[in-house]
């Protein structure tokens, strides 16, 4: 199998990539984590939107355009990644300063690390609730990798959020999966 390298991105590309981000990815990502709770159908429509912008951007033909390609070239994440990234990327922040501390008080237990959901906790709950981010993120938390669990991360640093980022694209599913929609 031969790897071939994707062309860098022209400066035309570069000037409308700088646009489009600071334009209209930023505002999905802003506004992720009050939106991802809406469901499949709200996350896939912003899925597409993402993609028609990336197809933009990258000035390709409809039927020369594949997503994965393009993503991977522009080093954009899917909506599904992005509401992990942005979702454990604040659970990190206010893991790091404990406020506010009426979410942290619900969230974090004494030890400071999120308290974890039975699964008869889950079976419980109405699909809404589990759709929560609240519920996610301490269900995501159990899965996250122990590098990004320790104590010495502080999100801030662009070190520590560049490997969050880079985790929620090698390891988090481009399409979702049961925890982003409320499965057990």
């Amino acid at each position: 199998m031969i790897i071939r390298r994707l062309p860098s991105l022209n400066k035309k590309m570069k000037n409308r990539k700088k646009v489009v981000e600071s334009t209209c990815v930023s505002l999905i990502t802003d506004g992720i984590e009050v939106t991802s709770g809406g469901g499949k159908t709200l996350i896939r429509d912003m899925n597409n939107t993402l993609s028609k912008l990336a197809r933009y951007v990258t000035n390709q033909k409809k039927r020369d355009y594949r997503k994965e390609a393009a993503f991977r070239r522009l080093k954009w994440l899917t909506v599904p990644q992005i509401v992990y990234w942005q979702s454990m990327k604040t659970l990190l922040k206010f893991k790091k300063d404990k406020k506010p501390h009426n979410i942290t008080d619900r969230i974090l237990g004494g030890d400071g690390k999120p308290r974890l959901i039975t699964r008869q906790q889950l079976e419980t709950m109405p699909l809404t609730s589990r759709q929560g981010w609240e519920v996610r993120v301490r269900r995501w938390w159990e899965e996250m990798d122990e590098e990004l669990k320790s104590d010495e991360v502080d999100i801030r640093k662009a070190k520590w959020g560049r490997k969050l980022k880079e985790y929620a694209r090698n390891n988090y599913p481009k399409d979702g999966e049961k925890i982003l929609y409320g499965g057990l």
